[in-house]
């Protein structure tokens, strides 16, 4: 009977947050009020996947807690040992938010690094304490820090996890209850054998895609505000099980997103892990283009397929945080927080007058914010106007058919980003710590509403193409230091507008990033060196999408 009332009050406010939804949409359609008022919010910068010491595949004793915030809110760097390879950090600035995201397995340390076997929710409550007690201490004021977890979906690949409770608050029973019923990698040994009479038993088959599903719905009935957001996608093309974990396809994305769009809301567009030796972020070679995931970067591919369905599925960047470079300098993972790859977030102040993680997660949710890797532009304006009216990423404008719209793009390209050489001691290699924006394209694509279930597994259902490339070589800044681009076109029915820019001009015939081919040396310095070099001469940044209705 409790489950039911549960149920049925949950099916009550999601028809509630419907109603409000669309009663918010017609009220924009007539007053048009951009999201991004600086009266009722601010634009914040983080990211969420990124691990600790407390993963088992962190190991690093650098990797401890203090540190992993101090570089991401850049505070205190000078504390930091050279092992940890930070020198360089100087440019784009600190943090708003972060969230953590170790692995939802069993955790097999402590906060500080000691060996102490737990399941991941009580790692996770040793955390938040740790975290309360460097705030205590006055550091990282007016900073957000949460803790989720890297979930290993059954059947499927990672995805990052925040369930959130009442009041922003991370909630351990809930985490606890999750880790029982889904987390094949956590073992029995490590609960308090009552989980069974509490929770019943564990659906957590490690092969079956209905457990993820399961898991979802789940979150829908008891933590509604949560996110799950599939990370680097790709990474198990073509049914690479390295790992045991199965490829996740465009079907996978629709079902989770139709179990709750409230919950599967985007996905990990442009992964993090960027210094991996084996092909950049963990993808195979030809899956990755310029720093993002080939869903995102083929023109008409997966990205563009879910779009043109209306739905409202977003991109997003991470560092997934491991180490930079092994302590024995044989191995590399990926960037330090706020190195190298930024979410640009439009978040509404909550009604307490605060902000807090359950603001960040609704201005994530809104569509609201951009991608960029290597600080490659900054202060992105991205708007669809007519005449009056004008809406930004995330945002609906309602418009006659074959009026024409108008999508105007400024922005920054900062002086610096955080390029260096690691080792300081080889030549010949291409980047610079300047940014160069070689080109921007607009890209557009009709909506024609979901697809049957039966299609599920096709991209035909989409005419996404790029309708305008800027070369930035031809455009000049104004007064103010902005690049100022613009394009106009007729709606002959509905449609979005997503951008991208890349620091390369090395495209396919498409137009499209080239996939990533590189040569690496034996040597192991070296190496290390070259993905770096690549990774900062093949940057992007990618925006959300706009979208035009006809009226």
């Amino acid at each position: 009977m409790k489950f039911n009332l549960i149920k049925n009050f949950t099916k009550l406010r999601k028809n509630i947050i419907i109603m409000s939804t669309i009663l918010a949409s017609m009220t924009s359609s007539l007053t048009m009020v951009k999201a991004s008022d600086l009266s009722t919010g601010k634009w914040m910068t983080g990211e969420y996947h990124l691990h600790t010491i407390q993963s088992n595949d962190a190991s690093e004793q650098f990797m401890n807690i203090e540190n992993l915030l101090n570089v991401a809110f850049r505070e205190d760097m000078d504390t930091l040992s050279r092992e940890t390879k930070t020198d360089n950090i100087k440019y784009g600035g600190s943090f708003d938010y972060i969230m953590f995201a170790d692995h939802l397995r069993n955790s097999p340390r402590s906060v500080y690094g000691e060996e102490e076997l737990t399941a991941r929710w009580e790692a996770i409550y040793n955390q938040q304490k740790e975290i309360e007690n460097l705030k205590k201490q006055g550091k990282y004021e007016d900073k957000i820090v949460y803790s989720g977890f890297e979930w290993d979906m059954m059947g499927l690949d990672h995805a990052s996890v925040a369930i959130i409770g009442e009041d922003s608050q991370v909630p351990y029973e809930g985490i606890h209850q999750f880790e029982w019923l889904f987390s094949y990698d956590t073992k029995d040994e490590v609960f308090n054998d009552n989980e069974k009479s509490k929770y019943g038993e564990r659906q957590n088959d490690k092969n079956s895609v209905e457990d993820s599903y399961n898991a979802i719905q789940w979150l829908s009935e008891n933590y509604p505000n949560s996110f799950v957001l599939p990370n680097h996608p790709s990474r198990h093309n073509n049914g690479d099980d390295v790992v045991d974990l199965g490829e996740v396809t465009i079907e996978h994305l629709r079902k989770l997103n139709d179990i709750d769009e409230n919950i599967v809301f985007g996905f990990e567009g442009m992964p993090g892990n960027q210094m991996a030796g084996e092909g950049s972020c963990e993808l195979p070679q030809d899956d990755i283009r310029a720093g993002g995931d080939e869903m995102i970067s083929v023109t008409g591919g997966v990205w563009d397929s879910l779009l043109s369905e209306g739905r409202r599925f977003y991109n997003f960047a991470n560092s997934d945080f491991h180490f930079k470079i092994s302590s024995n300098k044989e191995y590399a993972s990926g960037y330090w927080p706020s190195e190298f790859s930024k979410n640009y977030t439009w978040v509404e102040k909550g009604e307490n007058g605060i902000y807090d993680f359950t603001d960040v997660v609704e201005g994530m949710r809104s569509g609201n914010s951009y991608s960029v890797n290597g600080e490659l532009i900054t202060d992105l304006q991205f708007t669809v106007k007519q005449g009056d009216n004008s809406v930004t990423m995330g945002e609906e404008i309602k418009v006659d058919k074959d009026s024409q719209v108008e999508i105007n793009i400024r922005f920054k390209i900062p002086n610096k980003n955080n390029y260096q050489s690691i080792y300081n001691n080889f030549t010949g290699l291409g980047a610079k710590n300047t940014p160069k924006l070689d080109h921007v394209d607009i890209i557009m694509g009709h909506v024609t509403g979901k697809v049957d279930e039966a299609d599920y597994a096709s991209t035909n259902n989409t005419d996404a193409e790029i309708v305008r490339t800027f070369d930035m070589s031809k455009q000049e800044v104004d007064s103010e230091g902005y690049y100022n681009l613009s394009y106009k076109t007729k709606v002959d029915g509905d449609m979005y507008f997503r951008i991208r820019g890349t620091s390369s001009n090395l495209v396919d015939e498409n137009g499209d990033p080239l996939t990533h081919e590189r040569e690496l040396a034996i040597n192991t310095q070296f190496r290390h060196d070259q993905i770096n070099d690549y990774n900062y001469t093949n940057l992007s940044f990618y925006a959300n999408p706009i979208w035009v209705s006809v009226k």
